[in-house]
């Protein structure tokens, strides 16, 4: 088994942050960034397995550079983010259509909508909890 086939198998062939499958368009994550070593100059290994999971292409794109932390508060504020790309009568402001429902596609595999917020937990953690 190469290593990409162990790190889609960790989580059954599902995103390591949504638990939504992966398909054939899916990418190999960092959970702590190599920018982030690079910055502080610590001596830790990104592209060790342990540090390495599977991930939705869009979810990833998304995420760029952030730390599991920083991701974590940038999904929170994602339904303010989209209303502040809308218009008040729920238009998509100049230039902004595409945009916006790129970012509705990233809530939409979270499971947030308008009316539904995100409960803080990716899905790795759940299955590291014992919740599956």
């Amino acid at each position: 088994m190469t290593k990409r086939e162990r790190i889609r198998a960790k989580f059954g062939g599902l995103c390591a942050y949504t638990g939504q499958p992966l398909g054939d368009d899916w990418q190999v994550d960092h959970k702590a960034p190599r920018r982030l070593s690079r910055r502080w100059k610590k001596n830790i290994d990104v592209d060790a397995e342990d540090n390495l999971v599977p991930c939705l292409r869009i979810v990833n794109y998304y995420k760029r550079g952030l730390g599991v932390e920083g991701f974590r508060k940038y999904i929170m504020k994602i339904n303010k983010r989209i209303r502040g790309m809308k218009k008040k009568d729920g238009a998509y402001r100049k230039n902004m259509e595409k945009r916006c429902e790129f970012v509705e596609r990233v809530a939409a595999a979270f499971g947030i909508t308008e009316g539904a917020s995100w409960d803080g937990v990716f899905y790795f953690e759940r299955r590291a909890d014992g919740d599956k």
